[in-house]
């Protein structure tokens, strides 16, 4: 007997649908990047967003678990190694 794998495919617009997620989140102002690449029965992701750069850093680990739990609900199998935030410069420089 050999070892079987199933690998799921990922759809040609989940990161979009990804991205349309994440942005609905409160205080999330970009997306930097999202990665995605399948792992058996699972779809191993990593994100990097932008909350304002006057945000309490304090509250950037709420972000965060916004974002994932979101992101469960639309995809369970979704699973992330790395949630990173940059702060970001909102107001125009004088």
């Amino acid at each position: 007997t050999g070892v079987q794998t199933c690998a799921l495919p990922i759809s040609p617009g989940m990161a979009d649908h990804i991205r349309k997620i994440i942005t609905a989140i409160p205080h999330v102002v970009a997306i930097d990047s999202i990665r995605l690449r399948p792992a058996g029965m699972h779809i191993f992701g990593e994100v990097v967003i932008a909350v304002p750069r006057t945000h309490p850093l304090e509250k950037v680990p709420a972000i965060k678990e916004a974002v994932t739990a979101a992101l469960a609900q639309a995809y369970p199998e979704l699973r992330f190694g790395r949630r990173r935030t940059t702060p970001r410069r909102l107001e125009p420089r004088r």
